[in-house]
């Protein structure tokens, strides 16, 4: 995997950009983080979210920062508002059972502690979708690239972006990641000397621990559309007795109607 700018002839200057453009929401110290694959919240088109047709306007969409992090519950209410996707309820779900032993809080917990203060979540990928399959004729046109391209690209390049970008991944908080091929490269890199062991089973979805010498500091789950709540509710016990010292930071954060 490349450690430079994602540059050169074969990519044209939206592409560049695309391709070093970080996504992430929540604050960056957050003890709790969530290593996902992209947006993908709106039924929309692509077309409606960027404008393919102007590549000037496209640019800027992925110049800027691709920070997004609430300081109210009231900017929960504006940013994530009716957008409480399946997604949405699995990390409330992750997180609560990691921070209390109990998923039961978690519609309350999405609507007034998510990204707040213990949660910071990381996308892989720079382009927001409907679905993970969805690149329109007009996406090939803008970006150079048709979806198997740029997924190959973002292979290759990505873990130079999270690198330039200081997006704080690293062994002193807690890594949920989601999705073991996309990401693992990239934590190894981030993480020196991180490996993977197996942790168990529940139906047909396996789990997965990440360990730095013995101390556990991450964990690998299948896609969150496909995780059981009785899976999420055994890792985080599981993870609760592991690594208390998660539990003690993200207390002393104030938690609103969830504590």
């Amino acid at each position: 995997m490349n450690t430079g700018n994602a540059t050169g002839s074969a990519l044209n200057r939206v592409a560049t950009a695309m391709l070093n453009h970080v996504r992430h929401d929540g604050p960056i110290d957050a003890p709790l983080c969530y290593l996902t694959m992209e947006d993908g919240s709106s039924d929309r088109d692509m077309g409606e979210d960027y404008p393919l047709d102007d590549p000037l306007k496209l640019e800027k969409c992925f110049i800027k920062s691709g920070h997004w992090e609430p300081k109210t519950v009231d900017d929960l209410a504006v940013d994530i508002g009716q957008n409480r996707n399946g997604l949405t309820m699995k990390l409330s779900k992750m997180s609560c059972s990691i921070l209390f032993g109990d998923i039961s809080r978690h519609t309350e917990y999405s609507r007034s502690c998510l990204y707040l203060h213990n949660e910071h979540n990381i996308k892989f990928y720079p382009v927001g979708k409907n679905n993970a399959n969805s690149w329109s004729i007009a996406a090939t046109k803008a970006f150079g690239m048709c979806l198997c391209q740029y997924r190959r690209a973002c292979l290759e390049w990505r873990n130079a972006a999270f690198f330039r970008s200081n997006v704080g991944l690293s062994d002193d908080k807690f890594l949920v990641m989601v999705n073991h091929e996309s990401w693992m490269p990239v934590v190894k890199e981030l993480v020196n000397g991180v490996r993977v062991v197996d942790h168990g089973k529940y139906g047909r979805q396996s789990t997965k621990l990440l360990r730095l010498n013995d101390r556990l500091v991450g964990c690998v789950i299948p896609l969150l559309a496909y995780i059981s709540d009785q899976a999420i509710s055994d890792l985080g016990q599981f993870i609760r007795k592991e690594r208390p010292d998660i539990v003690r930071i993200a207390m002393q954060a104030p938690l609103p109607k969830c504590s």
